[in-house]
């Protein structure tokens, strides 16, 4: 072998190891940068904690290894309004988060920015057999794939639901039945009776927590089950129900407590944890307000909303959705967490740290009934079940302007009914206005 011919192999072999210690010097880098990838993901969410969704999260991430370095980023709303007005600009602005919530008893105003979930990564066939009927009722859609076919799909993901039911001081109702406003009723005329004392304190909407969900229950007793049907002798009845617990006259007499609970900026809460009223309806979560209030844990006791019949009835249910933003720039996170969120046992963990809600899949529902909603009470989620009743979603047209008007509007003291029939024309009508773009210059007032 020549001189030449030596040297050029000697450079072949350096040129060699020169491109092989690049590859494996870019490969060493790449593999450097994959593993410290990061993808900001936003998830906004309603009126829970975001520290325990975050944990909740941290639970995914320890499962599906590629998203170990993903960013999740949390805001948590407190308020609905303002939630609900923090979303549309957001979207206005073109930064709106890649998962949001919508609540059921809501028109979807942002139907037109939702996506739906590809059938063959969650079947609606089996989100039927896995949930109670109201969720496939509200969650499951229909699109046309032709003219004669249709195709059938889950747009949304509830991990929970809560329902109304009563808190009530047992020192006063021991051995009373409560499961019906008949036998409530006569609780009512026994206390007022032998004591003086009032016993339910609802009605006045300025003073009573969750007041539009209250009546909204008084509604779907007697059939109603939106506010399109919110109208004659059924509206009528409801609000006269709902009325006779407030007037001052009648016997139970809630309003004298009015002015004096106004200027003290207190509540019906307030009124319950002094004794002044023996009880009160709201969510299971109400548990930790009244925690706050130090009112004898050793008194307190609760039972589903009370009902016309033991046997069966529509029961209003509450619970936010998570939905996918259409033009999230991370889908497939986005479907990796619906499926997450639809197994079982992350349900569970979900549950955990959100101890008040009661789980929408029905394999949990028996296994949480005889558990304790929080330490030290007396109070199971069975108190707030009850297996003949029928969840029910009420759609209230426009849920900010129905919550925050129906409270003032049950202050009033004259013409409940007249003045619910025009608040009801004007929040149809604004609901209609928007979901359709069509009569807009029409006033609504």
């Amino acid at each position: 072998m020549n001189k030449n011919k030596i040297v050029f192999l000697i450079i072949g072999v350096i040129l060699v190891i020169f491109f092989i210690s690049i590859f494996l010097l870019l490969s060493k880098t790449w593999e450097t940068k994959k593993s410290s990838w990061v993808e900001n993901f936003t998830l906004w969410i309603l009126q829970d904690d975001k520290n325990n969704f975050w944990n909740f999260l941290n639970e995914f991430k320890k499962i599906n290894s590629s998203y170990k370095n993903a960013t999740f980023n949390v805001v948590s709303f407190q308020n609905y309004e303002e939630y609900y007005h923090a979303l549309i600009w957001a979207f206005l602005r073109g930064e709106a988060p890649d998962m949001f919530v919508v609540n059921n008893n809501d028109s979807s105003f942002f139907q037109w920015q939702i996506s739906g979930i590809d059938p063959s990564i969650i079947s609606p066939d089996d989100f039927r057999k896995n949930y109670d009927l109201v969720f496939s009722n509200d969650l499951i859609k229909k699109t046309k794939v032709d003219e004669k076919n249709e195709v059938e799909f889950l747009l949304w993901i509830p991990l929970w639901y809560e329902n109304l039911g009563i808190f009530y001081n047992f020192r006063e109702t021991k051995g009373k039945k409560l499961s019906t406003w008949a036998y409530v009723n006569e609780v009512v005329r026994d206390l007022r009776e032998n004591s003086g004392k009032i016993w339910i304190g609802i009605w006045n909407g300025s003073t009573v927590y969750w007041v539009w969900d209250i009546i909204t229950q008084f509604f779907l007793i007697d059939g109603i089950k939106n506010l399109q049907e919110a109208t004659g002798n059924k509206m009528k009845s409801s609000i006269s129900n709902y009325v006779r617990f407030w007037d001052e006259n009648a016997e139970n007499k809630y309003d004298s407590l009015f002015s004096e609970l106004i200027t003290q900026n207190k509540n019906n809460l307030d009124a319950f944890s002094r004794g002044d009223i023996q009880m009160i309806i709201w969510y299971p979560r109400l548990l930790e307000e009244i925690s706050k209030k130090w009112f004898n844990k050793n008194f307190l006791r609760a039972e589903v909303f009370p009902m016309n019949s033991e046997n069966w009835w529509n029961l209003l249910i509450n619970y936010n959705y998570f939905v996918i933003n259409k033009n999230t720039s991370s889908y497939q996170t986005a479907q990796d967490l619906m499926i997450y969120f639809t197994s079982k046992e992350w349900q569970k963990k979900y549950l955990e740290l959100f101890n008040y809600y009661m789980p929408s899949q029905l394999s949990l529902v028996n296994e949480r009934l005889e558990q304790n909603i929080k330490d030290g009470y007396n109070l199971k989620y069975k108190d707030f079940y009850n297996s003949n009743f029928e969840l029910t979603t009420f759609n209230k047209g426009t849920k900010t302007i129905y919550d925050s008007e129906v409270s003032s509007l049950l202050d009033g003291k004259m013409n409940s009914t007249e003045l619910f029939e025009i608040f009801r024309k004007k929040v149809l009508c604004i609901s209609e206005k928007t979901l359709s773009s069509e009569n807009l210059e029409k006033s609504c007032n």
